[in-house]
């Protein structure tokens, strides 16, 4: 179970993924037979695609911009509200950013932000996403990934009116408290006293998980805030939707092979869905394999 808790800046690994979109005719005469190859892809951030329905030829080029998209809105691409909160939950990061400025009242300006960062071969998924909040912009995010984020507080709004009704189930409900804890003090402006940086600080501290030497240097007598673990029936799932949302962020599908000299092919191979999880949702993937009635619980060492 490695740690896949919010997600900072800079996008962390969490597996490996294999291409299973080649196939071929290893017989030329029976065009019915099929033969699909897979190939390990590497990182997360490198592979081609999540979903095998996705792998379509789409010939058509995309501009970013900070506009609802009209692809969306022209072939009524919805997404059900309960499926982008299991999305979230996979993929979703709410960052709040507290860095230096000379030139404001306290001596620092603090940022918060919303971010979903993808492959680029997902950006028609990433579209949908914005065009169901309405706001934020996608931006092209290193060689091959794109990122949606979220920033205006007008528009931060949007955020909470969603998952306010369609909570968060992972340990990622705790860093979405934390984030309109950090939210509700700019509202009331006191993020421009010292007392109100020092809760941001403090804030900061249990949000993701880090908080730069600079900060600790600065506020050396601030201590993290409290981080509840999500427990109870935070873990049962709210609807089927938001498990799909939440396998086509974390889910895995591959097929692995192992040499077998007792069978005629001299191979034998199995099929193998994975959901990797930090063990502080033990009970949410105790939660999916009685949901769905089979499978088993590792430890990741």
């Amino acid at each position: 179970m490695g740690y896949s808790g919010s997600k900072p800046d800079n996008i962390s690994v969490k597996e490996q993924r294999v291409d299973g979109s080649w196939c071929i005719n290893p017989v030329p005469k029976n065009k019915k037979l099929m033969h699909l190859r897979c190939t390990l892809m590497g990182f997360e951030i490198s592979y081609q695609t999540r979903i095998p329905s996705n792998l379509i030829n789409r010939s058509s080029i995309r501009y970013y911009s900070s506009k609802p998209v009209q692809h969306c809105k022209k072939h009524n691409l919805t997404m059900d509200p309960w499926f982008l909160t299991g999305f979230v939950d996979a993929e979703g990061c709410f960052t709040l950013g507290i860095s230096k400025n000379k030139y404001g009242k306290t001596g620092w300006s603090i940022q918060l932000f919303f971010s979903l960062a993808l492959h680029q071969k997902d950006t028609e998924l990433l579209e949908r996403v914005q065009n169901y909040f309405g706001v934020g912009k996608i931006y092209k995010h290193g060689p091959q990934s794109i990122i949606l984020r979220i920033s205006s507080i007008k528009n931060l709004q949007v955020l909470f009116n969603h998952f306010d009704k369609y909570p968060l189930v992972t340990q990622k409900l705790a860093d979405y408290n934390l984030f309109k804890l950090a939210y509700n003090i700019i509202i009331n402006k006191e993020h421009l006293t010292q007392g109100g940086l020092s809760k941001l600080v403090a804030i900061k501290g249990s949000l993701n998980l880090a908080i730069a030497p600079e900060l600790e240097s600065a506020f050396p007598v601030v201590t993290k805030a409290d981080r509840p673990l999500v427990t109870g029936v935070a873990h049962k799932l709210p609807d089927p939707n938001w498990l799909a949302g939440f396998a086509t962020g974390e889910g895995c599908f591959y097929v692995v092979g192992q040499k077998r000299a007792d069978l005629k092919t001299g191979y034998s191979f199995k099929l193998k869905f994975s959901i990797a999880q930090h063990c502080r949702d033990e009970a949410l993937l105790k939660s999916l394999r009685d949901y769905f009635g089979c499978g088993n619980l590792y430890k990741n060492r």
